[in-house]
C-alpha cells in the first residue's frame, strides 16, 4: 500500500515519481503482492481489494485538501502523523458529499481513484478476471516486475494529461508506454485519447530471477534479511499450482547472490540470512557453463570435476545431480547438466563470515544429497534447521501427489538426517483430505508425525486449485467436513509431539539466539 523507488519513466516531459507513504488513504497508487497457493488466501485478497478500492468512496484523493481545509489541519506527505482518526476523515467526507451534491458538482466516483494493482501469483492465475466488479486497475505477474513503471505510467496518464492539453484541445507529445496511443514524437499536437483504465502483464519468463535488482529492506533494524537465489517450480505435483503462476526453475549465477549476501554482512551488520527460493535447494547455476559452450569467458566461469563429491549412486547421472537417496525420483529430466548447485552455493555463503547465521526455505525433500547434509553437520554457522515437506505419511497418496518418493523413502532420510546431524530441527508441511484419501491413509499421516516427531508443522485441509493435475484427473471427494475433523486431529497430533520432544529434549538446554 506504497510508492516505493523512483522510475525513469515519464508522461510526456512529467517524470513520474514515486514517494513512499505509510497510509494507504493517503497513496494514489496501491500495490498488494498475492498468494495462489490456497483458495482461503485469494479470499482474503478480495476482500482486502474491496477495502482498497472503499478508500475512493470514503476517502477520495481530491478530497483530501477539502477536508483538511475544513478541520484546519494539514494532511501531507506525512500523514502517519495526522492522519489517525478516520472515523473522523470519514464524516469529513460524507460532509463534503453533501455539500458537492448540493452545488451540483461531479460526485466523487467521476473523479480521480486510485491505482489498485494485484501482484504475484494470484495475478498470474487468474490474470484478467482479476478486473471484476472494478475492484483493481493494474495486474501484474511475479516475472513481470521491471514494467511496473510504464504500466503505472499508462494508468497515470489521464490524470497527468490535462495540464498538456493546449488552446486548441490538443495534447503536447504524451507516452503513455501503449503504441496505439503513443503520441507522435517532436512539438507535434495529437489529439487527446480515451484514458486507459486497466494495465496488466502476466507473462511468465524463463529467465527472470531479478538478480540485478537489490532489494531494499523496509526495516532497517532487522537482524535476518532473505536472500532469492532462485525461482520457479519443475516438479508438478499433482495438488500444486506453483508451475503455472511461478513458472519454470531458473537459478541467480552464484556470484551475485554471495555478492548480495556480502553487502548485507558488511553494510547492513546483518547477522542472519535465509536464502529462498520455490525449490531452493534445487538450485543449479548453468550460467558459466552456457558461457563456455559460447566460446566466452568470464569471472562466472565455472570448471567442473570429473570426480565431483556430489556424483553418487542416488539416482545420479553423470553431470553430478544426486537425490537424497535411492528411493526418491525426479520427474524433469532438465536438472542434470553441469553447473553448481545448492551445496556449492551453500558453502561460499557460509564462508563468508563464521558469525553469520545461514538457513534456508523452501526446499524439496529429494534433493537434500550426503554431500549437502555433511557440510551442514561440518559447518556450525550453517543452522540446524531442516524443512522437510512430507505433505502425507501414506505412499499411496503421495503416489497421487506426485510426489517422487514413498513413506520408507522419506523415513530414510529422516534418519539419516538424525545420524548426521544429531541437533536438527525438522518441520515439515502437511496437506489432509486429498483427493481419495481413506481413514486408513490418514492413519499413517499421523504415524508419521508421530514417529518423527517434527518441530514445526505447517498443517493444511487441501484446496483444489485449477490447472493442476488433480483438477484435471482426479476428484475433490472428501467432504469438507471429513478435511476439518482430520486437520483437527493432525494438529493435535503434532502439538502433542512436539510438546513430548521439548520436554525430553529441550528443557534445561541453553540456545543461543540473535
Amino acid at each position: 500500500s506504497s510508492k516505493g523507488g523512483e522510475s525513469a519513466k515519464t508522461v510526456g516531459n512529467i517524470p513520474l515519481k514515486f514517494i513512499e507513504t505509510q497510509d494507504e488513504i493517503q497513496a494514489d497508487i496501491l500495490l498488494t503482492n498475492t498468494c495462489a497457493i490456497r483458495d482461503n488466501a485469494e479470499q482474503k485478497v478480495w476482500h482486502r481489494l474491496r477495502a482498497l478500492r472503499s478508500h475512493d468512496r470514503n476517502f477520495p484523493l481530491e478530497g483530501l485538501a477539502d477536508m483538511r481545509d475544513c478541520s484546519g489541519e494539514e494532511y501531507g506527505d506525512d500523514a502517519t502523523e495526522t492522519i489517525h482518526d478516520r472515523k473522523r476523515l470519514l464524516k469529513l467526507s460524507k460532509e463534503l458529499r453533501k455539500q458537492q451534491q448540493n452545488q451540483n458538482q461531479p460526485p466523487w466516483k467521476e473523479r480521480k481513484k486510485r491505482i489498485i494493482g494485484v501482484l504475484g501469483c494470484m495475478a498470474e492465475r487468474l490474470k484478467e478476471d482479476m478486473f471484476q466488479d472494478g475492484t483493481a486497475d493494474l495486474v501484474v505477474g511475479p516475472d513481470a516486475y521491471r514494467d511496473l513503471p510504464r504500466l503505472i505510467s499508462v494508468l497515470s496518464a489521464p490524470s497527468v494529461a490535462p495540464s498538456l492539453v493546449s488552446s486548441d484541445n490538443s495534447v503536447d507529445c504524451v507516452d503513455s508506454g501503449d503504441e496505439k496511443n503513443a503520441a507522435v514524437r517532436g512539438s507535434a499536437k495529437v489529439t487527446p485519447t480515451i484514458p486507459t483504465e486497466r494495465a496488466v502483464n502476466v507473462q511468465l519468463s524463463l529467465d527472470e530471477t531479478y538478480a540485478s535488482i537489490a532489494p531494499v529492506r523496509a526495516n532497517k533494524e532487522d537482524v535476518s534479511a532473505f536472500v532469492s537465489i532462485m525461482r520457479g517450480c519443475n516438479n508438478m505435483c499433482s495438488y500444486c499450482v506453483v508451475p503455472f503462476t511461478r513458472g519454470r526453475e531458473r537459478s541467480r549465477d552464484m556470484e551475485s547472490v554471495v555478492e548480495e549476501t556480502r553487502r548485507l554482512l558488511e553494510e547492513e551488520d546483518i547477522k542472519e540470512v535465509i536464502l529462498l527460493g520455490q525449490n531452493v535447494n534445487s538450485y543449479h547455476d548453468t550460467s558459466g557453463v552456457k558461457r563456455k559452450r559460447k566460446g566466452l569467458k568470464d569471472n562466472n566461469d565455472v570448471e567442473i570435476d570429473s570426480d565431483s563429491s556430489q556424483k553418487g549412486t542416488n539416482q545420479s547421472d553423470n553431470s553430478g545431480y544426486e537425490t537424497s537417496n535411492p528411493g526418491f525420483q525426479n520427474m524433469f529430466r532438465l536438472r542434470d547438466g553441469d553447473g553448481r548447485r545448492f551445496v556449492d552455493l551453500l558453502d561460499a555463503v557460509s564462508q563468508l563470515s563464521p558469525e553469520l547465521r545461514v538457513r534456508f526455505t523452501s526446499p524439496h525433500p529429494k534433493d537434500y544429497p550426503p554431500p549437502l547434509l555433511s557440510l551442514m553437520s561440518e559447518r556450525p554457522n550453517i543452522c540446524n534447521h531442516l524443512h522437510m515437506p512430507a505433505q502425507s505419511g501414506s505412499s499411496s497418496v503421495l503416489e497421487r501427489m506426485r510426489r517422487g518418493y514413498t513413506r520408507e523413502a522419506y523415513l530414510e532420510l529422516i534418519h539419516d538426517v538424525k545420524r548426521l546431524i544429531p541437533d536438527v530441527a525438522i518441520s515439515s508441511d502437511f496437506i489432509s483430505g486429498f483427493c481419495g484419501e481413506t481413514e486408513d491413509e490418514h492413519r499413517d499421516t499421523l504415524s508419521l508425525m508421530e514417529e518423527v516427531q517434527f518441530d514445526q508443522a505447517f498443517m493444511f485441509a487441501y484446496s483444489m486449485r485449477e490447472r493442476t493435475h488433480a483438477h484435471r484427473t482426479m476428484e475433490d471427494d472428501v467432504p469438507a467436513d471429513v478435511k476439518n475433523v482430520r486437520l483437527n486431529e493432525v494438529i493435535s497430533t503434532f502439538r502433542r509431539e512436539v510438546q513430548k520432544r521439548n520436554d525430553e529434549v529441550e528443557v534445561g538446554k541453553f540456545r543461543l539466539v540473535l
